[in-house]
């Protein structure tokens, strides 16, 4: 075997330990605070959107109509994964 090829099938096998020990690394706490900061901005994102309706309703604009609201009630939120509902 050439000293390329040695090289070449050194290089494969330790790119391929490097991605199988990416996958496998475990849960520790960054994971914990990477989700609760996720939730925090899914919350802030939408009370700001909460906040730009309100301010167009109180200049007299109709923020959204009900097939907009039942719309959005529905989306669901990129950091939990559950729907926004109607509550907030």
């Amino acid at each position: 075997m050439s000293p390329f090829a040695k090289l070449t099938t050194w290089r494969e096998r330790a790119l391929e330990g490097a991605t199988s020990a990416l996958k496998e690394r475990e849960r520790d706490d960054r994971d914990d605070e990477i989700a609760r900061l996720k939730a925090k901005v899914g919350e802030i994102t939408m009370d700001n959107e909460l906040l730009y309706a309100k301010i167009a309703a109180l200049e007299g604009k109709r923020p959204f109509s009900p097939q907009e609201v039942e719309t959005m009630s529905q989306m669901l939120s990129p950091s939990t994964s559950r729907s926004y509902g109607l509550a907030r």
